[in-house]
């Protein structure tokens, strides 16, 4: 299946994109924590999209460094699965299923830069739930303003091929997920000068027998709208990791 690199260009993730995704209408809702969660089952393929808002009592500058920082996000208690960092200290933001996320700054050049593109790494990505499984993530930063003037920085991440990977990177390691495609962005904007909303939004498909069964479906959606929830909380100012 040929992936489609959505960057998501214009801040138009409003209401009606959460309902229509790739120009299909996603015939599900709930909000979950916050977050709010639409799906749909096209033939043999699960459609999941997510988005939620909060502002933060934090300078855009001061949170842009943290959201780029995905090193920095992972669960402790798997420390002891780590192939890629293995020396690199606990985590300080805490995200439930992901092991490490190694960032490859150095990549191939001859891509076209997004207007208003400011860098664009890979993340080698290593998750755990049930089994472990790698893949890359294609980073791309970009420093704008909305419609209303106001600054925005949008960090937008999407899961690439095993074809993808290697326009950036020589011999990658083979892609293994339950996702076909997965994609989103972080898109801070400038509300005072420490005062900062921090729009989240999520999407992804899978083929897995298990994941686009109609029963599967609410425990997916409290696992994304858990996680969602959670990244969300971790750029609040005094964030401490969660503890047993």
């Amino acid at each position: 299946m040929k992936i489609k690199l959505i960057i998501i260009l214009s801040i138009t993730l409003n209401i009606s994109f959460a309902k229509i995704y790739e120009g299909i209408n996603l015939n599900d809702k709930k909000i979950i924590k916050g977050v709010t969660l639409h799906s749909t089952l096209l033939e043999d393929m699960r459609i999941f999209h997510a988005t939620s808002t909060k502002l933060v009592q934090r300078s855009i500058s001061e949170l842009t460094p943290i959201v780029i920082a995905f090193e920095n996000r992972c669960n402790n208690n798997y420390s002891n699965k780590k192939t890629l960092l293995k020396n690199h200290p606990k985590c300080k933001y805490f995200n439930q299923n992901l092991v490490e996320s190694f960032p490859i700054k150095t990549i191939k050049k001859g891509y076209k830069k997004l207007p208003h593109e400011t860098n664009r790494f890979l993340l080698h990505r290593h998750a755990y739930n049930r089994k472990e499984t790698y893949y890359y993530d294609l980073i791309i930063v970009r420093k704008t303003k909305n419609k209303n003037n106001q600054d925005q920085v949008i960090v937008s991440y999407q899961m690439l091929s095993n074809e993808q990977v290697k326009k950036y990177i020589d011999n990658p390691v083979e892609k293994e997920s339950y996702f076909q495609s997965a994609e989103g962005a972080y898109i801070l904007t400038k509300i005072g000068e420490n005062q900062t909303s921090i729009e989240l939004t999520y999407a992804s498909k899978t083929d897995h027998w298990l994941l686009n069964s109609d029963l599967a479906v609410s425990t997916i959606y409290d696992k994304i709208a858990e996680g969602t929830s959670s990244a969300l909380k971790t750029f609040e100012k005094g964030y401490r990791y969660p503890t047993n």
